[in-house]
């Protein structure tokens, strides 16, 4: 602690405190290499040397004593544990760093007068070999009179972000944050601290003591630069003195990156940790925030702490190349961007907006310990240009790739630390439906320059999520994947990934509210089309979608072009054969009657529709239902039955339904009461025609109008038509006959003739009846009894049809005269209507002319 008294009164006081004790970046080599073997390797692919080999990181005793222990064993143990999931056998030694790269967290409070500003820094100490040809040694010795030391010691002081033991980052105090100052007092105070562990770009270059010169990051170098004659700056100048200082810088930038490697692997052991209770809570906050939403509860966003925008300007025409290398352009060119000035809020990131928020997933978990530490940490490597000299820091840009070329820097992602290239970026919603190495958007927000320039990390594809569903596969509640739907429409109206769409679909399975059984959205090949399914209780097949998912997500979002090869319209006839298999349309229970009715009506409408479309289809369509319900007892009939009255002892009919046959049915319009002595006829309930069930749709399935001709031929001779045959005629007449029906209904009697009550008779022995020849009351022929209501003559549609059959109208000439000339019993009135009768018929044309 240093005290600072002015005029004996305690001004400030500056307090250094080691939070964690120095420890060395090392671990067990299963490569058992030692510091000496620094070189490019085959296995390794490190190199711990500089360009031209003056400097290689270890000092020389150690590289000959220690066998066990390297720095490279240690990044490339770190690269291979985050890449592999596995956790590396570190070495913890706390020792005195002898030979080796040292790291300690330390944390200065400096207090003036009442205001108090503290900041954690990540020190890190390493030894250097360095390694010169004579000829250059004597000329570095002509410019500055020394000999070049064999060994030198290089120094690092980092922005550690979150302090391990509860650092003030979270509130804006911490390391690259903007102090918001209340007084002068805590000025100085956080002024002190800025430059103890530096903001991002504002690192210095140390040369004993501090010079003009940054970094371009949030780190100081210090180590034996040589400066110029003004030592304001490092010498760049004179050629032998320009390689012995780049390769310096060089080994600083390896130095740093190591040390981000080493960082990293500790909040990377400290996320595992921690992972699971992370996923609780990111599910349950998830939970909370849907209830919210479907209530329509929002909360109102937290007021924003002032900060600027963290993306690049439109304007940065920056290339970044597949090498890392692209991070030594990158600081060269700079961002024209401000870096976010504090961490942001949960709040400040999630967004209440329905469509918004399916291409920025919901993602409430505040930032936890590790993500603020590896934000604050990435923050630090976010370089802007150095100044005055911005070869400075392309040098030290140079050593950071150069140290592991082909390892990416270490990224966090929800599921651990990852390498930059092992590490998804989120896009577009992408990142709701792959839960393996996708950087959280909070924190890319927070550190995008590092994600997108350093790590180099990519953004999602639909690659990506079709490997983590064949991999992994996903499970969703009815909400998820509604919502899912909703994001691929939406998804697609941006990138076109309609090719992956049957990838995708077949990894998918989920489970409604109300259903555990878990179901294969692969096996959902259709939706309901309301203008044609519009009762809801209608059956139907499982590779239906079912109505409350259909209904949530919208029939319009499953017509979109991205779900045509997820979804179509259920076509009818797929529906008819599968309703047509349903217990409903099998069983003929009591219970099913209201929906067997609705699934008739809906066929009957159906049949109609597709005859309108033409008589092909119309026909197909009468085909296809005739062969699905012929077999089917599916039709429901009134059977009446007697009800008793307890009160009176009186009974009254009433009807119950049953279900049977179409073709053992008869049309509620069937007139049958010229039959019902035969046998007894069901006709189909009056209750079809009120669910709108048409004739023609029960016609088609077989329904009768009336009995058929083969009943009535075996039945004929138990008929009695004594009063009224109009009834048969009315069916013979409608029948489809064929001929040798006509010839057998010619032939057999059945027929009942006027006041002879003795037999029936065929049609030729009959006459019919019109009101002229009825009148002459001739003995020698026999009418057909006819009802009298129903007037009958040979012009009419059933005076026609006997005439057809075989039934006469006027008796021959010869007879008629004979009767009118033997009959002395006639009178007057009876012998004139006769003669008037033959008169009309001996007329020219006549039936009678011909004859007379």
């Amino acid at each position: 602690t240093i005290r600072v008294y002015v005029d004996d009164k305690l001004e400030m006081t500056l307090t250094k405190q080691i939070v964690r004790p120095p420890r060395e970046i090392a671990v067990k080599s299963t490569q058992q290499k030692s510091y000496m073997n620094w070189s490019r390797s085959s296995d390794g692919g490190m190199l711990a040397t500089s360009t031209n080999g003056i400097f290689t990181l270890g000092s020389a005793q150690s590289n000959s004593s220690r066998s066990t222990r390297s720095i490279a064993a240690t990044a490339l143990s770190l690269a291979s544990s985050r890449s592999s999931g596995a956790t590396p056998n570190t070495d913890s030694n706390d020792g005195d760093g002898e030979g080796g790269i040292m790291e300690s967290l330390t944390r200065l409070t400096v207090t003036v007068a009442d205001a108090s500003s503290s900041v954690d820094a990540r020190y890190i100490s390493a030894p250097v070999t360095t390694k010169v040809s004579k000829d250059m040694a004597k000329r570095m010795e002509r410019v500055t009179k020394k000999s070049v030391p064999p060994e030198l010691r290089v120094e690092v002081f980092l922005a550690a972000g979150a302090s391990e033991v509860g650092g003030s980052a979270g509130d804006g105090t911490g390391a690259g944050s903007k102090i918001k100052a209340a007084n002068i007092n805590e000025e100085v105070a956080s002024a002190i601290t800025g430059s103890f562990a530096p903001s991002t770009g504002t690192g210095k270059i140390f040369i004993g003591f501090q010079t003009s010169q940054t970094t371009g990051l949030a780190a100081h170098v210090s180590a034996p630069f040589i400066p110029t004659v003004e030592r304001e700056a490092i010498d760049l100048v004179d050629p032998t003195l320009r390689i012995y200082n780049s390769e310096l810088l060089q080994i600083s930038g390896m130095i740093l990156r190591l040390g981000l490697e080493q960082a990293m692997e500790g909040i990377s052991e400290r996320f595992e940790a921690m992972h699971e209770v992370y996923l609780a809570e990111d599910e349950a906050l998830i939970k909370e925030a849907r209830a919210k939403k479907m209530n329509g509860d929002e909360e109102e966003k937290k007021e924003a702490d002032e900060v600027e925008d963290v993306s690049l300007s439109k304007s940065d025409d920056i290339t970044v190349s597949s090498s890392l290398m692209s991070f030594a352009k990158y600081m060269a060119k700079g961002v024209k961007s401000t870096i976010v000035s504090a961490v942001k809020t949960i709040e400040e990131v999630v967004t209440n907006d329905e469509e918004e928020e399916l291409t920025r997933p919901l993602d409430p978990r505040p930032l936890s310990f590790e993500e603020r530490e590896a934000i604050l940490l990435m923050r630090s490597f976010c370089a802007k240009p150095s100044t005055p000299d911005e070869s400075i820091g392309i040098a030290v840009a140079d050593g950071f790739t150069r140290v592991l070329p082909d390892v990416s820097p270490p990224v966090l992602t929800r599921t651990g630390v990852v390498r930059g290239n092992d590490a998804r970026l989120p896009k577009d919603g992408l990142e709701a439906f792959v839960h393996h190495s996708v950087v959280r958007r909070v924190v890319l927000d927070n550190a995008r320059e590092y994600h997108e320039y350093i790590a180099q990390c990519r953004l999602l594809t639909m690659r990506d999520l079709v490997a983590y569903l064949e991999d992994k596969g996903v499970h969703f509640d009815e909400y998820e994947l509604v919502r899912f739907l909703k994001w691929w429409v939406k998804f697609n109206r941006i990138h076109s990934a309609i090719q992956y769409g049957p990838l995708v679909k077949r990894h998918i399975s989920y489970s409604l509210a109300n259903d555990s059984e878990p179901k294969s959205l692969d096996k959902i090949y259709y939706y309901r089309e309301r203008s044609v399914f519009n009762e809801e209780n209608l059956p139907m097949p499982d590779s239906v979608i079912e109505s409350s998912l259909q209904d949530t997500v919208g029939t319009r979002m499953l017509e979109d072009a991205s779900l045509r090869n997820w979804f179509s319209p259920l076509p009818v006839d797929v529906w008819a054969s599968f309703a047509s298999q349903h217990a409903i349309m099998t069983k003929g229970l009591a219970s099913d009657a209201e929906v067997r009715n609705t699934i008739l009506a809906m066929l009957s409408k159906e049949l109609k529709r597709q005859y309108r479309g033409g008589r092909y289809e119309g026909a197909q369509f009468e085909g296809l239902i005739r062969n699905l319900l012929s077999d089917k007892q599916c039709i429901p009939y009134e059977v009446t039955k007697d009800k008793k009255d307890e009160t009176t002892d009186s009974s009254t009919p009433s009807a119950t339904c049953t279900t049977d046959y179409a073709t053992e049915l008869y049309l509620p319009s069937a007139s049958l009461e010229a039959f019902s002595g035969i046998s007894s006829f069901r006709k189909v309930s009056s209750e079809l025609k009120d669910a709108g069930v048409s004739d023609d749709f029960l016609l088609s399935l077989g329904v009768r109008k009336s009995v058929s001709v083969e009943f009535l031929f075996s039945n004929l001779d138990k008929l009695q038509w004594s009063d009224n045959p109009k009834a048969l005629i009315d069916y013979l007449r409608s029948a489809t006959l064929t001929s040798q029906d006509l010839q057998n209904l010619r032939s057999m009697a059945y027929l009942p003739a006027v006041n002879d009550k003795s037999r029936t008779f065929a049609p030729s022995e009959l006459y019919i009846g019109d009101s002229d020849l009825s009148e002459l009351n001739l003995p020698f022929i026999r009418l057909l009894k006819w009802p009298s209501a129903e007037k009958l003559t040979t012009t009419s549609a059933d005076g026609k049809f006997l005439v057809k059959l075989g039934c006469k109208v006027d008796p021959p000439l010869q007879p008629l005269l004979q009767h009118l000339s033997t009959q002395d019993d006639l009178t007057d009135e009876e012998r004139l209507q006769c003669l008037n009768f033959i008169s009309k018929r001996l007329q020219p044309g006549g039936v009678y002319e011909r004859a007379w």
